[in-house]
């Protein structure tokens, strides 16, 4: 009888499920962590599985607790990364020199999703002093209205 795969790694804890993203293409396996004990192994086996052996890369994944995109670069992130992946490691492999990390000297989360969704953000600031104060509305009545209009 056939086993799904999700019930295979729930039943043994050394198998880990992963999904990888490189540019638009999507792949799902799994393996057994102690066949990959090292980062410089796993960087192997994502470089055969994309098909990325001229290329570059950087590897990072997703926190599944905060969801922040952590990278994986070294033997102990790689190790964290392991540790985390329940139920699924979430792996984004990027060529080197296109994470916004890269490409602005910075070293964010938060900058991936800013630039990923710039044209979603708006931002707003405000004084420190005005934090607490609601924003006016467009066409309310204030005495500032009032002093520009002379009507006091």
């Amino acid at each position: 009888m056939h086993q799904s795969k999700t019930s295979l790694s729930r039943a043994n804890p050394n198998i880990i499920e992963v999904k990888s993203k490189f540019e638009t293409e999507f792949r799902r396996f799994s393996f057994d962590r102690h066949k990959f004990p090292k980062f410089e192994d796993f960087h192997c086996f994502i470089e055969s599985r994309h098909l990325l052996s001229d290329v570059p890369f950087t590897l990072s994944y997703t926190d599944p607790k905060d969801g922040d995109l952590l990278p994986i670069n070294n033997d102990d992130n790689y190790a964290k990364a392991i540790e985390n992946a329940r139920p699924l490691l979430r792996v984004i492999v990027q060529r080197k020199g296109d994470s916004s990390e890269e490409l602005n000297g910075l070293v964010s989360p938060v900058t991936d999703m800013m630039v990923a969704n710039s044209s979603n953000l708006i931002i707003t600031v405000r004084p420190a002093n005005q934090q607490g104060q609601p924003a006016p509305r467009r066409g309310s009545f204030s005495r500032t209205s009032q002093l520009s209009s002379g009507s006091l």
